[in-house]
C-alpha cells in the first residue's frame, strides 16, 4: 500500500506535474473523441439540424460536468479531512449539504434553460 502513496509535500512541484499530466491529457483526448464521435453519427444519422443542435448543447453539457466535478471533489476533500480528524458525523453532513447544494444548483440552471 505505501508503494502507490504520494509524497505531495515533499515531491518537487516539476515532478508531481510530469506525474499527472498524462492521465489528464489523456481524459481530455477521451473527451474530445467522445464530441467527434457523437457529432458524426448525429450529423450522418439524423442529419445538419441535430448536428446543430448537439453543437449548441454541448457547451451546457461541459458546464454541468465542470459543475458536477467542482462540487464532488471539494466535498470529497472536506469530507475527507473531517474523516481523518475523526468526525464522522461532520464529515457525513457536509457531503450531504453538497450534494443538496449541487443539486440545487444544477436545477435552477436546468429551469432557466427552459425560460
Amino acid at each position: 500500500m505505501l508503494r502507490d502513496s504520494i509524497d505531495y509535500k515533499g515531491t518537487a512541484v516539476g515532478k508531481l506535474f510530469r506525474r499527472f499530466l498524462f492521465p489528464t491529457v489523456m481524459g481530455m483526448v477521451f473527451s474530445a473523441v467522445f464530441v467527434i464521435t457523437d457529432g458524426i453519427f448525429v450529423g450522418r444519422g439524423i442529419g445538419s439540424d441535430a448536428l446543430a443542435a448537439v453543437n449548441l448543447t454541448a457547451p451546457l453539457f461541459t458546464l454541468g460536468t465542470g459543475l458536477g466535478l467542482m462540487f464532488g471533489m471539494g466535498g470529497s476533500v472536506v469530507a475527507s479531512v473531517n474523516l481523518a480528524q475523526g468526525k464522522r458525523r461532520v464529515a457525513f453532513v457536509k457531503n450531504f449539504l453538497t450534494f443538496f447544494i449541487f443539486f440545487f444548483v444544477e436545477l435552477s440552471l436546468n429551469e432557466s434553460a427552459h425560460l
